[in-house]
């Protein structure tokens, strides 16, 4: 995978770019992203940064629209598990760059 990238909502295939918004109380509501706006710029050293807009949904007050999110995402590695799609599969779960 190259960067930039944009990932995408698949609605035939039932997959939703989404996340969820926290609020200071601790109350999650759900962030659905529109379109392509899930814009991933850079990974590096599996630190994943992104840029979305959205709308929030919370329980009270109506939608609220995020314009310019941002997001950097720590991915981890699992050595077992990578051995063994390696050894079930034919190939390594690695990371792109690896």
């Amino acid at each position: 995978m190259g960067f930039p990238t944009t990932i995408r909502s698949n609605l035939r295939a039932r997959q939703m770019a989404s996340m969820t918004y926290w609020t200071p109380e601790v109350i999650g509501h759900p962030v659905v992203l529109n379109g392509d706006s899930l814009e991933c710029q850079s990974l590096e050293d599996l630190l994943l940064t992104c840029t979305f807009s959205g709308t929030a949904h919370p329980d009270e007050g109506g939608p609220v629209e995020i314009g310019d999110g941002r997001r950097e995402v720590r991915l981890t590695r699992n050595e077992l598990r990578d051995r063994f799609i390696e050894a079930t599969s034919g190939g390594a779960g690695q990371a792109p760059g690896d």
